[in-house]
Formats: structure tokens, sequence, C-alpha cells
């Protein structure tokens, strides 16, 4: 598991580093960044957007809360989100705003969505 913010390359599809899987772990979740090729690896829509969950913390709220890999957070504090930087600077506005929790729009690999709140600490 990566630390908190902490980067990694998981696969490399090609040279081109716009096919390159890349995680980032924030809020117990190690967060995949979708794009074209991911999508059609993962079988998923070529439409699709957002931050794939790779892996859930053990014991951490996210667990709690039942997210899960494969689910897709599609919204962060109000505000679609594709990117690491997306997420990441709506994590910091909603901690400057004074907040201790976040808000996410998460959808399942079966369509469905659900809202969750997790900690900014």
């Amino acid at each position: 598991m990566l630390k908190e913010g902490e980067k990694k390359a998981i696969a490399e599809i090609s040279d081109n580093t716009e096919d390159e899987a890349v995680t980032q772990t924030v809020l117990g979740l190690e967060l995949l960044e979708l794009n074209k090729t991911l999508n059609k690896r993962y079988k998923l829509d070529p439409k699709t957007k957002g931050l794939m969950i790779v892996s859930v913390e053990d014991d951490s709220v996210a667990a709690e809360k039942r997210l899960r890999p494969g689910d897709r957070i599609v919204a962060a504090a109000l505000k679609d989100v594709e990117t690491f930087e997306e997420l990441n600077k709506l994590i910091d506005k909603t901690k400057d705003k004074g907040r201790k929790r976040i808000l996410l729009l998460i959808e399942q690999p079966d369509g469905n969505s659900r809202s969750v709140a997790l900690p900014l600490d």
C-alpha cells in the first residue's frame, strides 16, 4: 500500500505516457486515473471518466463505507473529477474551508451511484 499522496506506475502499456497506469493513494484509497487505453483494458465504456478504486486500506473509514475496488470516484465536493490533480485541489479547498469531511460521488460497476463522506485527516 502506498503512503498518502504517493504515486506509482503499476503497468506500462506502451511508450505513450497517456497509456501508463499510475496510481495514487488518497483518503485510504489507492486510485487509478482512467484514460481511453485503460478503459479498453478494463472493458469499460470508452467515455468512462473518473478515478477507479484499485484497493482500500483495511480498517479505514473508506472500508467501513464499503468502498470496493472497481468503484469509481466521479465527483468530489459536488465537482466532477477525472484526475488526481482535480481531486487533490478539491481536498485542499475543502480543508481550507475548515471542513473535516469531503463528499464523494461513487459510481459502482453495476451502474449504481451513491454519495460517501470521508474524513480529511
